[in-house]
């Protein structure tokens, strides 16, 4: 499995965390030259398992982990939040272990008030060298969500910047961008990132597999 992931390194690259929303229906549409064609989804009915799954979390965060490299295996997105008291939900997967014509994320599901525009995006590791060389380097993906009048679309793409130095943990620090991580299995680890934009509570899981 982990040999599919590697395949990948190759290409990732590296932006510093960050978070932000696009405009509302009060405001001009959102953008569709960067956006896959949207579609319908099915209305969410729970919230993701990630968020009340038991797990250890890890004190001192990506430091405190051995001298390994983590690669991405999966990640989640998910949205909630009241837009005019009207409710809105949004949750998206994307797959690293999946063969490349089939590793577009997707919605899973899905609600916003009518006429509701908003961009949602996530710049987050994907990859992280805490190896002793850093021969391989840190690297980025920016995970976007765009609902636009109740139809959904996901653009999840590698950033064109990479580098080997410095560790994740002040990368992260210096842009300002709180996470928590967590061991979740044997070799297996998870960081999530939470913030808050205009009244609506963005989550991103990404779950990580070590390479020993």
């Amino acid at each position: 499995m982990l040999s599919i992931v590697l395949s990948r390194i190759g290409t990732a690259a590296l932006v510093t965390a960050t978070l932000a929303t696009a405009a509302n229906a009060s405001k001009p549409s959102v953008g569709r030259l960067m956006s896959p064609k949207s579609s319908d989804a099915v209305a969410c009915t729970t919230r993701p398992d990630f968020l009340s799954d038991t797990k250890s979390e890890i004190a001192g965060g990506f430091e405190a982990l051995p001298k390994t490299v983590l690669v991405a295996r999966d990640a989640e997105i998910w949205v909630e939040g009241q837009d005019n008291n009207r409710p809105v939900q949004i949750h998206a997967y994307q797959s690293f272990l999946r063969p490349k014509k089939n590793a577009e994320g997707r919605v899973l599901c899905g609600q916003t008030p009518e006429r509701f525009r908003e961009r949602f995006s996530i710049v987050a590791p994907t990859l992280v060298d805490s190896s002793k060389d850093h021969k391989i380097g840190h690297s980025f993906w920016q995970f976007q969500i765009v609902a636009d009048d109740q139809k959904f679309s996901v653009w999840n793409h590698k950033s064109p910047m990479s580098t080997q130095s410095g560790s994740m943990s002040e990368l992260l620090k210096k842009d300002k961008t709180p996470y928590r991580l967590f061991q979740v299995g044997h070799n297996e680890y998870e960081m999530i990132i939470q913030k808050e934009a205009s009244g609506l509570l963005h989550t991103l899981s990404i779950r990580y597999e070590a390479l020993r």
